[in-house]
């Protein structure tokens, strides 16, 4: 174990507290009801990480009355698409081998999930899996509008220009250029012709 490791024992995030690392990025950390659990640094250091055993979260989903808004809406669709063979994307999702997390499903499911991702922010914002390939986990999912969404399809082009890799639809915004003309470009020129026609004609109009 690297020495840097060692200070994050004994941080705390909300109730809980970091008692000493098991490995492969993974903590033993106390809770204040007493309860011991393993988890990722990365998902307790983010603005929406644990902050309890899930000891606090039942009570919390009854005193708030979360049950039927569109947080628990999007829950419901979210499983029936990963285990209902009747729902018309199954396919996209259960039948491609898509699943939802343990902790997300069961009786404390939907107050776990709440607690995770956090209100949506706005109806424009969408559950969306970073990895398209990966299931719906906490480390894996995220509000996300449809342009962030857009971005994310497994049908999205990624390019590496410069050492850097986006999204097609990214590198149009970025260029100042629409995403079809850049896709031309970027399918039928050579790439450094196609990352800087939009640049060099951009920079003739403001001249």
């Amino acid at each position: 174990m690297r020495k840097a490791d060692l200070s994050f024992v004994g941080s705390e995030f909300g109730k809980l507290v970091v008692e000493e690392y098991e490995g492969k990025g993974l903590w033993w950390c106390r809770c204040e009801c007493g309860s011991r659990k393993l988890y990722a640094r990365a998902v307790l250091t983010r603005p929406k990480g644990y902050r309890s055993c899930g000891c606090a979260r039942y009570d919390w989903r009854k005193t708030h009355g979360a049950t039927g808004t569109s947080e628990h809406i999007v829950w419901n669709m979210m499983r029936r698409r990963c285990s209902d063979p009747n729902y018309n994307r199954y396919a996209d999702y259960g039948g491609r081998g898509i699943r939802v997390c343990r902790r997300w499903l069961g009786p404390e499911g939907f107050a776990n999930f709440l607690a995770d991702m956090g209100k949506r922010p706005s109806p424009a914002h969408k559950l969306d899996r970073i990895d398209n390939e990966g299931d719906y986990t906490p480390q894996n999912c995220r509000w996300a509008t449809a342009k962030e969404q857009q971005r994310n399809m497994r049908s999205n082009h990624l390019v590496t220009y410069g050492g850097e890799t986006r999204c097609l639809s990214e590198w149009a915004e970025v260029l100042g250029v629409h995403v079809a003309t850049l896709a031309y470009r970027v399918k039928n020129w050579p790439l450094e012709r196609a990352m800087t026609a939009a640049v060099q004609r951009r920079r003739h109009k403001e001249s």
